[in-house]
C-alpha cells in the first residue's frame, strides 16, 4: 500500500464560481504529415515513417538474396536428380523413350 503522505494530491482545475474548467479541445488535421504541432512532434513521426520504409526495404533485400541463394542450389539438385533417374533406367535396362527393354 502506497504511503498518502508522499503522493501528489490530486490537482482540480476550478473556476472561481465553482464550476469545473473543460479542457481545450484538440484540433485534429485530416493530414496527418502537415498536422501542427511541435518540431519534435514532426521529427519523431517522420523518422518512424523513414524507419518504416527501411525495415520493409531490407526485409524485401533479404527475402530477395534468399531466393536468389536457392537457385543454384535448386538447379544442382535437380540435376542430381535427373541423373539418379538416367541411372536407374540404365540399370533396369529401359529405353530413354520408354519402348521395351535393351538388348
Amino acid at each position: 500500500m502506497e504511503d498518502r503522505s508522499t503522493r501528489t494530491p490530486i490537482q482540480i482545475d476550478m473556476n472561481a464560481d465553482g464550476s469545473f474548467r473543460t479542457p481545450p479541445q484538440a484540433q485534429f488535421s485530416a493530414n496527418a504529415f502537415s498536422a501542427p504541432g511541435p518540431l519534435s512532434a514532426t521529427l519523431l513521426r517522420w523518422a518512424l515513417i523513414v524507419a518504416g520504409v527501411a525495415t520493409v526495404g531490407a526485409v524485401a533485400f533479404f527475402v530477395l538474396w534468399l531466393a536468389l541463394v536457392m537457385v543454384p542450389i535448386a538447379i544442382g539438385a535437380a540435376a542430381i536428380a535427373y541423373g539418379v533417374l538416367r541411372y536407374r533406367m540404365w540399370k533396369s535396362g529401359v529405353s530413354v523413350k520408354g519402348f521395351g527393354r535393351r538388348g
